[in-house]
């Protein structure tokens, strides 16, 4: 084990925290501390069906999450809509934090949680995983080979189109799509080429 162990709470059961969860436990340097939901019935059972250390609390509401001094850092898989009111007051409550994707729903949104955690010192990464991994500036650095492929001018993007999107969506927001959040979908990968099109 790393020396320094971050002890991580999850504010919430969505699926993608199952995924999270199970990274949280395979890294030498996390420790998964804790895990809440609205209901203490519902954190239970999510923690039991993707074994939960025996260790890791449990709690039946994202506030005394927030209030277990031993927890370092938070991971907010919770509808993009409540990110701002946890997010704030997690920062707050000097946790870092990691936000599910999208961070906001709209820039204002996006400020008062940055402003949060610039005022209270602490961490914010946001979960678009494939931007941060070490492959996608290898990739960069292969794709702007301009003598092996000349000047690359587009770029394509292969998802999930019609109603197939709108269900994928719908399941990953936890509702009913709206335009932004279909649009929101496509953000990081636009994000992660947007560089590379000069």
């Amino acid at each position: 084990m790393a020396e320094l162990q971050i002890r991580f709470g999850i504010l919430g059961c969505a699926e993608i925290a199952r995924k999270v969860s199970r990274a949280i436990t395979l890294s030498p340097n996390t420790t998964l501390h804790a895990v809440s939901s609205r209901t203490i019935e519902k954190a239970q059972k999510f923690a039991s069906e993707n074994n939960f250390p025996l260790s890791a609390k449990i709690y039946g509401s994202y506030e005394a999450l927030l209030d277990d001094p031993d927890v370092d850092a938070v991971y907010v898989p919770l509808p993009t809509s409540l990110h701002v009111r946890w997010a704030v007051l997690a920062a707050e409550k000097k946790k870092h934090l990691l936000l599910e994707k999208p961070v906001a729903v709209n820039v204002g949104e996006f400020d008062r949680i940055v402003e949060a955690c610039e005022v209270n010192g602490v961490q914010l990464m946001d979960g678009t995983m494939w931007m941060h991994h070490p492959r996608t500036k290898k990739m960069k650095e292969f794709l702007s080979n301009s003598p092996r492929f000349g000047q690359l001018k587009s770029r394509e993007n292969n998802k999930p189109q019609g109603r197939y999107l709108l269900q994928l969506v719908e399941t990953s927001v936890g509702g009913r799509a709206t335009p932004f959040s279909v649009i929101s979908s496509y953000i990081h990968g636009l994000r992660a080429s947007a560089g590379w099109l000069s």
